[in-house]
């Protein structure tokens, strides 16, 4: 068991290295992704990691593997992908300090990180589970995060969420915001900035936001609470059974069946059965219910 599991994104970060003797400018690579760089801190604190993603079987993946076990994090879960490429972003330092980036991602491994490479019995057994927004930026990422956060939650980890806003990864600010928001509705504890909550509530103002939020937070508790009754009730299981016996119909059903491939019919059965328990653990573990105060709130 590990003491803390994170996913997200795991890239290079190119951060401005000065001038060549030519006058161009030089950039340093470095490990970078926002997931992985609390693991890192943690790691350094002597907690057990362990990271989930994925990079490409290059260059650039196979130096963030390296970095990242030399820096004491487990590094079982991390998909090398040699059809794909690893993200990489370049920093620029503004005078104020702020930072921003341009990203090289569309898509990069990282956003295609699949439900079936999750590591199971890892995210069971974690005990905080830590994710940022990135990874809900597209699919198949989108769905792995999703399914991670619901395994990880159902073996009892505390759930973290970093909103991590970064516009220029989103196809639009209200897919950006609603992501955001389904993150915030699923973790106990959030890291939230200036600038994310003021994106998240819409108030400009920072102790109106940090109301808003307060009064999300306090709607969420009483969800949370009826979400847990409602993951221990034993219909759900009764529903997975009537399916199970649907199928068994079905494969026993008229002769015009047995013209089909019966290894592929079984196997198609499986998935079906395997997708509806998906799909009903989530609605009531994220919930209809979520969504639609999650919109009350945001007016």
């Amino acid at each position: 068991m590990f003491d803390v599991t994170a996913l997200g994104e795991l890239l290079i970060d190119f951060t401005p290295g000065g001038a060549s003797g030519q006058g161009n400018p030089l950039f340093e690579a470095n490990p970078g992704g926002a997931p992985c760089n609390v693991l890192a801190m943690l790691a350094r604190l002597g907690r057990r990691t362990t990271f989930v993603g994925k990079v490409g079987d290059d260059l650039f993946g196979r130096m963030l593997k390296g970095s990242i076990a030399e820096t004491g994090i487990d590094a079982g879960a991390l998909v090398l992908d040699p059809a794909a490429h690893t993200t990489l972003a370049f920093v620029q330092n503004a005078p104020d300090g702020d930072r921003t980036f341009s990203f090289y991602r569309d898509p990069g491994a990282d956003e295609l990180l699949t439900p079936e490479e999750l590591p199971e019995s890892a995210l069971r057994s974690a005990g905080i589970f830590h994710f940022g927004s990135l990874s809900l930026t597209r699919e198949p990422s989108r769905a792995a995060t999703r399914r991670a956060v619901a395994l990880a939650a159902e073996g009892g980890a505390v759930v973290s969420f970093d909103p991590n806003l970064r516009p220029s990864l989103w196809k639009s600010l209200d897919a950006a915001r609603e992501e955001m928001l389904w993150g915030c509705s699923v973790c106990q504890v959030l890291k939230v900035a200036e600038e994310e909550l003021s994106f998240l509530t819409t108030e400009e103002d920072l102790e109106a936001g940090a109301a808003k939020l307060r009064e999300l937070d306090g709607r969420l508790t009483e969800l949370r609470k009826e979400r847990r009754r409602l993951l221990k009730n034993e219909d759900i299981e009764d529903v997975i059974d009537a399916l199970h016996r649907t199928a068994d119909t079905l494969h026993a059903g008229p002769e015009a069946l047995d013209s089909f491939d019966e290894s592929l019919f079984a196997d198609l059965v499986e998935k079906i059965i395997a997708e509806s328990q998906t799909r009903i653990r989530f609605r009531l573990y994220c919930g209809i219910e979520l969504t639609a105060q999650l919109r009350e709130v945001r007016r």
